[in-house]
């Protein structure tokens, strides 16, 4: 059998949808998940909307106001899009990892390199920059070294953020790399400050596949004492692929992270005490 790509994939069950909804046989969330639904709203509308608004968009409903003058999508526009998506590669654009099942309503973004010039890849470091302000982001996290963004040629990527007014957290972490635990403690809790201030959050490193997975997978375990290890690789892994945690390091990282966490935090608090004293 041949393989299907991920975008083959998503593409094919967009495509399902849009045969049900032209029969009007059955219902169109029987044939296109929540991730797909994300990423329609990533690439035409907000990354707030949630699944029902999006489908309504999808099925061009101009009852609803939430979709601006125009109200939902056309036929065409509905059909520029499952051509666009055919051509898009895993991983090109922002992918949105849902943070429902840690009680947080938000959804953090994930991406690769924004105007990354290296090999085979010409990114417009402009055009991607209007692209994520266009989205409503508010704060990136970069784990890119300095190297590295000099070598992908985006040396002034973080004053590029600033001047678009996007509050920029730059915290490096060695490629196939992870994070001491204290740098890892800090992005935490940034990141965690910045959801429950309702800001749309992204993270990127240069692939968008390790580290900032590696991340996203450590906040799933920072926000909740109920997900697994094996739950937040296998999120990471469907919204990404499976090149998701890409080193035995930063496997390794992820199932000691919480106890390592305990450990930072206790030496923390117990130092606290003895200068307060």
């Amino acid at each position: 059998m041949k393989p299907v790509s991920r975008a083959a994939a998503w593409r094919n069950e967009a495509t399902g949808t849009e045969a049900v909804l032209a029969s009007g046989v059955g219902p169109a969330t029987s044939c296109i998940s929540d991730v797909s639904l994300f990423r329609i709203s990533v690439l035409f509308c907000s990354p707030v909307l949630g699944p029902r608004d999006i489908l309504a968009w999808w099925r061009g409903d101009s009852r609803s106001n939430r979709f601006g003058r125009g109200g939902g999508a056309s036929r065409d526009l509905r059909e520029r899009w499952l051509r666009d998506l055919g051509r898009r590669d895993e991983g090109e654009t922002c992918a949105g990892l849902p943070l429902s099942r840690v009680n947080c309503s938000q959804f953090l973004g994930l991406c690769a390199l924004p105007g990354c010039k290296f090999k085979d890849i010409r990114r417009n470091i402009q055009k991607d920059t209007e692209e994520l302000k266009n989205y409503g982001i508010q704060d990136i996290f970069v784990f890119c070294t300095r190297g590295e963004l000099s070598k992908y040629r985006v040396p002034n990527l973080l004053n590029f953020y600033q001047q678009y007014g996007i509050t920029t957290h730059h915290h490096p972490i060695p490629d196939g790399g992870t994070p001491d635990i204290a740098n890892c403690c800090e992005i935490m809790e940034a990141l965690a400050v910045c959801l429950k201030n309702n800001r749309k959050t992204l993270i990127h490193c240069y692939g968008g596949i390790g580290r900032s997975c590696l991340v996203a997978a450590c906040l799933l375990l920072y926000l909740s004492d109920t997900v697994s290890p094996q739950q937040a690789i296998d999120s990471l892994r469907d919204l990404r692929g499976s090149g998701a945690i890409q080193t035995i390091k930063q496997y390794n990282y992820l199932h000691d992270f919480r106890d390592k966490l305990a450990a930072h935090l206790s030496s923390k608090d117990s130092l606290s005490r003895s200068v307060s004293r």
